[in-house]
């Protein structure tokens, strides 16, 4: 009985080089049947590709390569309201109504307001506020002279407005209080006005 001879051994490329060809020969050498479609071969289908995760957002870098955070808009700043100086009070101190109503303490200046018109008693009365304010005085008399209704009240009209004119910033600013003066400085139709001895002034606001 003779021996067969030896099959060559193919390396794993020659293997598959050679089984590439047999198959490309079938195909070729195939015949399809009526109403039959030769089969191809399918292309190896591509493998799905993964959803990339969304970037993270990048702080913004500095000059050198240092994450910096976004800038804040500061506030808008609050409106500063305006200052008036306070009111001056009606009544003066303990000490000084008494030195006053005992006549031991002498009024500084003293203004008479007779047959003025309105618009000059204002004025007048400012500017005699303030002089007397600057110049050191402390103690001053206002004559407005009284005037009276049918039932005996006084109602002279620079009486009536003198409290309001005592009020308007220019002159709040010197004055602290304010009273109805004794008899023997002329009455209801008089008043005493003590004076600051310097202007009042609004405070500052610091940012």
């Amino acid at each position: 009985m003779s021996k067969r001879a030896p099959q060559p051994t193919l390396s794993p490329t020659e293997a598959q080089e050679d089984s590439q060809a047999l198959w490309d020969r079938v195909r070729r050498e195939t015949r399809p049947l009526k109403g039959r479609k030769t089969p191809l071969a399918k292309a190896p289908a591509k493998p799905k590709q993964q959803a990339k995760p969304p970037d993270k957002p990048q702080a913004t870098k500095g000059v050198k390569g240092k994450a910096t955070k976004p800038r804040q808009v500061a506030p808008a700043p609050k409106p500063v309201k305006p200052q008036f100086p306070p009111k001056p009070n009606y009544g003066l101190s303990r000490q000084l109504d008494r030195d006053l109503k005992n006549r031991r303490k002498p009024v500084g200046a003293k203004l008479d307001l007779h047959a003025k018109t309105l618009a000059e008693a204002e004025r007048q009365l400012e500017v005699f506020i303030q002089a007397h304010a600057t110049d050191g005085t402390r103690l001053v008399l206002v004559v407005t002279g009284q005037g009276r209704d049918a039932d005996g009240r006084p109602q002279g009209a620079i009486r009536r407005e003198l409290p309001k004119w005592l009020e308007r910033p220019d002159n709040a600013a010197w004055v602290i209080a304010w009273q109805e003066a004794y008899p023997h400085h002329g009455g209801a139709g008089a008043f005493y006005l003590t004076l600051r001895k310097q202007k009042w002034r609004a405070k500052s606001h610091t940012p």
